[in-house]
């Protein structure tokens, strides 16, 4: 069983508890939940990227998605809803 809590801060960390009732009136408060953060749920870098040149004006970016970080919320098909590839001219470092 499980409820989902909207309109959290993703800098602050939270725990929860959980207390049931009935007709009888309300049992005591679960232990505290681990901790967590929003935030820090951020995905892990990935490894540096490889290129391959494709013709005499394409590359290709190859790249390794990393490990999922331990608490990130699960996706039918990956956590990773976004990916942003960045090529710039080499200014010598």
């Amino acid at each position: 069983t499980c409820r989902v809590v909207k309109s959290i801060d993703p800098q602050v960390t939270y725990v929860a508890r959980v207390r049931l009732g009935n007709q009888s009136g309300w049992g005591p408060d679960s232990p505290s939940s681990k901790g967590l953060q929003l935030a820090a749920l951020t995905p892990i870098a990935p490894a540096a990227p490889i290129l391959e040149a494709v013709d005499s004006t394409s590359l290709r970016v190859h790249f390794t998605l990393p490990p999922v970080r331990p608490g990130t919320p699960a996706s039918p098909s990956s956590p990773i809803s976004a990916i942003a590839i960045f090529v710039q001219p080499d200014g010598g470092a």
